[in-house]
């Protein structure tokens, strides 16, 4: 219901706004500008926003459900916010944002204690809560309330915290339960109002005069206490009393902007300032600028920092002539290479000083060093895969790579290809560039191993002195090709074709000295026996117990051994089967140095 009571004696009801809600009423309501907040107790309980721009025509915009029945509101100074406790037991401050008045949102529930909260009040930026104590919260950010303090006071059944600022501010006036009124006086916050009207009411003047007067007037709750002044061109002071009404003389000036703070002091230590900017006029003077000179640098030294001053006390401002260095805004130089570097330093003078003569300063930078990291590589074998070589270099420039010697090539991509065994020696380099000096080779070596090779050479049969040629066989573990010699015995060698020159035992050799992957292998030695041709007769030898000789036949044949003195009456001393042995007879009866004549038979 909206009442106009601008006639007091004669209010009038401009319009009311009635719910649908069943078993339902409105308990609280607080208004802050065209918003009306409701609190609806009941079977429905609510926060209801109504729009009251046209008092004659509420319109309800927005509301949002509670828990509980809203019995108490207060609306932000802002009006975005809305302060309200219910019914709830223990007690709880909400917080729901009204600033969409279609959709208010609940933001937050601040505990309080076991007690409910009976009542609110609200001054300034201070929200007050009555429970079982007081409590005051600062909604200076009125999303986020802050407990400030609570005052022990029982029983509050009605909070009034007037606005005025005659008599009442700082005052928060409560009925109790004991039938009573609490006055309580609220601790100062307020700060003291300083303003300056002496030269002038405003924020800027200029003077001809090297001092200048500084006057005007202060407004507290309480009252002021104390008043300083400071020049931030050097410069402060205290103002004696009346602080309501002041004045101070003879304050320097300084050749250009002086920007002077007046402020005020209460008894609490709360304090306010106002500022007045006073630009002192005089002829521009000279001034020169004074620019140490910076020492010899390395590439990757550090970021220097540059100093300067000019005689005017101005602030100098610096760039870079030329050479690799950059600047920041903060007169750091960044160093982007070796060479030379010439920096400037400037002061453009203002309205009092004429602009300084530009003082250049130079220094080198010279390459800087580098280092490379080259790891050891390890044995390798003629058929391992390529590999690929890596170095390092603490300037981050690509490390390069020669052979120095050894069985091996490099491709483009770095990668070491194995061309045979031996001792192979790589060189890593980095020439250096514009910034650099070339790094200190450094050189890696490593094995190349040969692989171990074997001869697999058969054993030789028995030949006969008559035999054809004959080719022998051996092979290497390796592949490569075997070759053989005659070390001993009647034999001749054609490649791998054996010749027999006479009867006796043949050694020959198997060879294979290896190659630029393989070792060479150890050499394998097979013997034969080398028989004269079948059925000969040799050795023939007499002594006095008989004569001896040798006979060479055919393997498995059946043989006799006859003796005779004339040719014609043969006697058969031994019959026998050959084998590949040599086979030996003597003759015992051979005697007195008798004729004796030898045959042997097949059989």
């Amino acid at each position: 219901m909206a009442v106009d009571v601008s006639n007091p004696s004669s209010p009038i009801i401009r319009s009311t706004h009635d719910y649908s809600l069943p078993s339902s009423y409105g308990w609280s309501l607080a208004v802050n500008g065209n918003k009306a907040v409701v609190g609806i107790v009941g079977a429905t309980n609510e926060l209801s926003i109504i729009d009251i721009s046209n008092v004659n025509s509420p319109v309800e915009r927005g509301s949002v459900g509670t828990q509980n029945g809203v019995t108490d509101i207060r609306i932000s100074p802002d009006g975005n916010y809305a302060y309200y406790i219910t019914t709830q037991w223990p007690g709880y401050l909400n917080v729901a944002n009204i600033s969409d008045v279609a959709n208010p949102v609940i933001v937050t529930n601040i505990p309080l204690n076991m007690a409910g909260a009976s009542c609110l009040g609200l001054q300034g930026s201070e929200l007050f809560v009555a429970t079982s104590s007081l409590y005051v919260f600062d909604i200076t950010n009125p999303g986020v309330p802050t407990l400030k303090r609570n005052f022990a006071i029982t029983g509050i059944r009605s909070i009034s915290a007037p606005n005025d600022t005659v008599n009442h501010t700082g005052y928060i006036y409560l009925a109790d339960g004991n039938g009573g009124l609490v006055t309580l006086r609220e601790q100062d916050i307020q700060s003291p109002d300083i303003y300056i009207t002496d030269p002038i009411f405003g924020t800027a003047w200029t003077s001809s005069a090297s001092t200048t007067e500084l006057g005007g007037g202060t407004d507290d709750n309480v009252g002021v206490t104390a008043i300083t002044w400071v020049n931030d061109r050097g410069g402060s002071g205290s103002v004696s009393a009346p602080f309501d009404s002041w004045y101070v003389t003879g304050i320097k000036l300084y050749p250009g902007t002086n920007n002077i703070t007046a402020t005020a002091f209460d008894a609490a230590g709360n304090s306010g300032s106002d500022i007045l900017s006073i630009f002192y006029h005089t002829t521009n003077q000279n001034q020169t600028i004074t620019f140490p000179a910076i020492a010899s640098h390395t590439f990757g030294d550090a970021p220097i920092a540059l100093d300067a001053a000019a005689s005017s006390g101005l602030p100098v401002t610096f760039s870079v002539v030329s050479g690799p260095a950059t600047l920041t805004s903060s007169n750091v130089l960044t160093l982007n290479g070796a060479g030379t570097v010439t920096v400037q330093a400037s002061q453009p003078g203002n309205s009092s000083y004429n602009p300084a003569p530009s003082t250049n300063v130079s220094f080198t930078v010279a390459l800087a060093n580098q280092a490379i990291t080259f790891a050891p590589i390890p044995t390798k074998a003629p058929t391992d895969a390529p590999f690929a070589l890596t170095a390092t270099t603490s300037s981050g420039l690509p490390v390069y790579f020669s052979v120095l010697s050894g069985p091996v090539g490099i491709n483009s991509s770095n990668y070491v290809i194995l061309q045979g065994a031996g001792t192979v020696s790589i060189l890593a380099w980095q020439p250096g560039n514009s910034n650099y000096n070339a790094a200190a080779t450094v050189q890696q070596s490593f094995t190349v191993s040969q692989i171990p090779q074997t001869i697999a050479f058969g054993a030789l049969s028995q030949q006969r002195s008559v035999d054809a040629p004959f080719p022998i066989y051996a092979s290497a573990s390796s592949g490569l090709p075997v070759s053989f010699s005659v070390l001993s015995g009647p034999a001749q060698l054609s490649g791998n074709v054996l010749t027999l020159t006479g009867a006796g035992t043949v050694t020959v050799r198997a060879s294979q000295t290896g190659s630029s992957v393989f070792a060479p292998a150890a050499n394998v030695d097979q013997s034969l026996t080398v028989l004269p041709p079948s059925n000969t007769v040799g050795s023939p030898q007499y002594n006095v117990s008989g004569f001896n000789l040798t006979f060479y036949g055919t393997v498995g044949s059946n043989y006799l051994f006859q003796a005779s003195s004339n040719l014609v009456n043969w006697t058969s001393l031994q019959s026998f089967t050959c084998t590949n042995s040599i086979m030996n007879f003597r003759d015992a009866s051979a005697t007195g140095m008798a004729r004796r004549f030898y045959q042997i038979k097949p059989q």
